[in-house]
């Protein structure tokens, strides 16, 4: 698309969208390297080359603007191709937290209307446990971290790589809103289903020109220079986080429950990590243990109900739960007395 030519004193108007975030490594930095751990080194020019083959790719899978393509991958080289790619043809990135549980995952990717899927082999097992209940996924794409055969049942449109080894290198890429939605991410559930967030092009090229200024204002280890790479934060890099009204929903399903309830205590490893106060049926007194209720919460975390690290270490059995006037947990009471 040919550049608009301004008249003497006309105001610029100009996008902040992502791909103008290239601009500047290309003309002073093309030759730079990118690195991913002992596993790939790309330079920016090449970096580029790679971005322009996957927009092609995506566009002869059929994907639209404003449709979403969700991916399961770590913090690699393709996430970051994937980060700049997708919203720079005018669709929005998904990405999947692969930790949680089958059923939040199964929420969000229907959620969110994802169309494709892109996912680097590890977690092929978990998504054709997914597939027959995704309502909007068309077609998939699978990473071979290391070259690896593709071992699945699952109808794949091909290899990350070969499709881009195949697909042309240059694609004219459209001239955005910069008010255009970019990603979406979604949040563990704490209070129940997981709740979704949008970013669009003008926040994320704010916040990443906002970091890039602070963290190279001053002349001091870790500070940013021109010449480092800064990769986007997946959801890996975050705290892990479990819904305290999952895990009471799920202990009272139990038979031998009457009353349960879920709540943050300090721990040395993790900084917080849940408590299971439960509450046992009459009849039931001194018939179950602790261990017990573990081993249930660990089926359920191994139905896809749960998360696994969500499933509690520690139980105690009360004769009441402590309550505000209104009815509700009074959580404040039962942290002083349970970490006391």
């Amino acid at each position: 698309m040919a550049a608009k030519a301004y008249q003497p004193g006309e105001p610029f108007q100009f996008q902040l969208t992502i791909k103008t975030l290239l601009k500047a490594p290309l003309i002073y930095s093309p030759d730079q390297e990118i690195v991913y751990r002992d596993k790939a080194r790309y330079t920016y020019r090449q970096t580029n080359q790679r971005i322009h083959r996957l927009a092609n790719v995506l566009e002869t899978l059929g994907l639209s603007q404003g449709e979403t393509v969700a991916v399961f991958d770590y913090n690699s080289n393709r996430y970051l191709e994937l980060f700049f790619t997708v919203p720079m043809i005018g669709a929005v990135l998904q990405t999947v937290n692969w930790r949680l549980s089958a059923e939040q995952l199964r929420y969000t990717i229907n959620h969110a209307e994802a169309r494709i899927i892109i996912i680097n082999s590890v977690f092929l097992p978990i998504l054709a446990k997914l597939h027959p209940q995704l309502e909007t996924v068309k077609t998939i794409v699978a990473i071979s971290e290391d070259g690896a055969q593709l071992e699945t049942d699952l109808p794949l449109a091909g290899e990350y790589e070969a499709l881009l080894q195949n697909a042309p290198k240059s694609y004219d890429f459209p001239d955005l809103d910069e008010n255009t939605k970019a990603t979406t991410f979604y949040t563990t559930g704490t209070t129940g289903d997981p709740k979704g967030v949008h970013f669009s092009h003008r926040q994320l090229l704010l916040h990443t020109l906002s970091n890039a200024i602070a963290f190279g204002s001053y002349n001091t280890i870790g500070r940013f220079r021109s010449n480092d790479v800064y990769m986007p934060r997946c959801h890996q890099n975050r705290r892990r986080w479990v819904s305290s009204l999952d895990l009471k929903n799920l202990m009272s399903q139990h038979e031998a429950v009457l009353e349960s309830a879920a709540f943050g205590i300090p721990d040395e490893k993790w900084g917080e990590r849940p408590l299971m106060l439960v509450v046992l049926k009459k009849g039931f007194e001194g018939k179950g243990s602790a261990e017990d209720l573990k081993k249930y919460m660990r089926q359920c975390a191994e139905a896809g109900k749960l998360p696994k690290y969500g499933v509690p270490e520690r139980y105690t059995f009360v004769p009441e739960i402590a309550k505000t006037s209104v009815g509700k947990l009074n959580k404040k009471q039962l942290r002083q007395t349970f970490t006391s």
